[in-house]
């Protein structure tokens, strides 16, 4: 079965991150996807339009069976990986080794109203005099996401990382499970509801519903006593 992961990493890609990445998946590997280029997997080699891999983006992993992807490198600088977001959708990576709240990642910047942020399974959007409000709590390492931008374009670090250490490292993903994840991308709701219309249909339920009851409960004996009658005349 086919399998996507939102993908980015912690691990310093320089310039042979593709090949590292291509590596460490193997024959596993289908394809692999940025914003705007991909490479395919097919007869042994990899091909595509996709040439490096850097720590600010995200990418889409697509692989046969469930695999560990062991990469080996030094660990990533957070400051060395500043975001960009345009207006619209980017795909942004998490160059970062510990699991951070929306709000302390995001802190570098002012995001603007319903500026949203979207996981593999979770999504969180932007309200102004609020704050961040939906099923995305945190930014976990390894993780990529997509961020929809309404305001001009921005330039942040993430307010709290790692620091850094340039020993050699690894990175191993151990939680790929393709069987559950057959689609590259997914589809966030946000309902919007006017509490003020809601109120005044609950005040209006509580006037006239009775009233429509009652006329109800009188039409049905009425229709009842109807019924009596002409079956006392049949007889």
């Amino acid at each position: 079965l086919a399998g996507w992961n939102w993908f980015s990493t912690y691990i310093e890609m320089g310039q042979n991150g593709l090949a590292l990445i291509e590596q460490a998946l193997g024959s596993n590997g289908i394809q692999i996807k940025s914003q705007n280029a991909f490479v395919l997997y097919e007869n042994g080699e990899w091909d595509g339009n996709l040439t490096t891999l850097d720590n600010a983006t995200m990418y889409q992993i697509q692989t046969q069976n469930a695999c560990n992807l062991e990469i080996n490198s030094a660990l990533a600088n957070v400051e060395d990986h500043p975001i960009t977001l345009k207006s619209g959708w980017n795909w942004i990576g998490y160059p970062n080794t510990e699991t951070v709240d929306i709000s302390t990642a995001f802190n570098g910047f002012t995001p603007a109203n319903n500026d949203m942020v979207k996981g593999r399974n979770a999504y969180t959007t932007y309200i102004e005099g609020y704050g961040w409000w939906g099923t995305l709590s945190t930014l976990t390492p390894g993780s990529g996401y997509m961020y929809k931008r309404n305001g001009s374009t921005t330039t942040f670090t993430y307010q709290t990382g790692a620091k850094y250490n340039s020993e050699p490292t690894s990175q191993t993903s151990t939680y790929w499970t393709p069987a559950e994840m057959p689609y590259a991308d997914n589809a966030s709701v946000m309902v919007t509801i006017d509490a003020a219309n809601i109120t005044l249909y609950l005040s209006a339920g509580l006037v006239f519903m009775p009233i429509v009851s009652a006329l109800y409960l009188a039409n049905g004996i009425w229709s009842l006593w109807t019924w009596f009658k002409l079956y006392r005349e049949g007889k």
